[in-house]
């Protein structure tokens, strides 16, 4: 029993395949192993065949939402606001995971967290495995910056996007180029430009990421948020914004 719950916490979280390959001739009913560790306690179910090991002292997952939200597919990736907090960066934490992945699962809900599938047809950009966590899928600060630019409502929201931009020190200008260029989205280039200058001076914003930004994304005027929202509009980049975000020198009202 030892070396078979030894086996579990390194897996830490597993569906039945999975733990079938791990024990292979150890264990031959490995349902039936599941449901006496799962009567046991030292097993809980997260959602139909996917499992996480238990903290005997405490009752609680060893597993934490990073984790449990890398491993709802093959592909899946911790995004959007979830990646903001992962990285240190978010103004306050939600009890929603963002996942994006190419392998569609149902959303669900666990222990009070809601698990939202994000739906992705080409390759995840920016996807990485932090240093001394090999058990998540992240996106980078850069990916995710410019993942919660194109879909604010999943950054929280205008203001929440703002409060957690306030945190940024420093952004890799080469990375933001490839990925912008792998995006191809004009309306990413326009909100990322009219985003990025407001923290130019404190994330040593260079002009010309700003003047790339201009020259591929303002070919047409946009709304930054919903059409009630954004009333001002921003002459540089030919869209309107949230008249709060503005400073009277720049704003043109409806």
């Amino acid at each position: 029993m030892t070396e078979l719950l030894s086996i579990l916490y390194k897996l830490r979280i597993f569906t039945s395949d999975e733990l079938s390959e791990a024990l292979k001739d150890k264990v031959k009913a490995v349902e039936a192993l599941l449901a006496r560790y799962k009567q046991q306690g030292w097993i809980v179910a997260i959602r139909r065949n996917t499992y996480c090991m238990k903290d005997i002292a405490s009752g609680l997952p060893v597993c934490d939402k990073y984790e449990i939200g890398s491993h709802l597919s093959p592909t899946a990736c911790i995004s959007y606001h979830t990646a903001l907090e992962f990285h240190g960066l978010a103004h306050q934490p939600f009890n929603e995971v963002f996942v994006k992945s190419m392998t569609r699962f149902n959303s669900f809900s666990f222990d009070d967290v809601d698990y939202t599938y994000c739906r992705q047809t080409k390759e995840i950009v920016g996807m990485m495995t932090p240093k001394g966590n090999p058990y998540v899928r992240v996106t980078d600060v850069e990916s995710t910056l410019l993942d919660c630019f194109d879909r604010i409502d999943r950054a929280g929201g205008i203001e929440e996007l703002l409060h957690c931009m306030e945190g940024i020190v420093l952004l890799n200008e080469e990375r933001l180029i490839d990925y912008l260029a792998r995006y191809d989205k004009a309306f990413l280039y326009q909100k990322t430009g009219y985003l990025l200058e407001r923290i130019k001076e404190q994330a040593n914003i260079s002009e010309s990421l700003l003047e790339l930004c201009r020259a591929k994304g303002t070919k047409s005027v946009k709304w930054l948020t919903n059409n009630e929202e954004s009333d001002t509009f921003v002459n540089k980049w030919r869209m309107y914004v949230p008249q709060e975000l503005t400073s009277k020198e720049e704003y043109e009202l409806i």
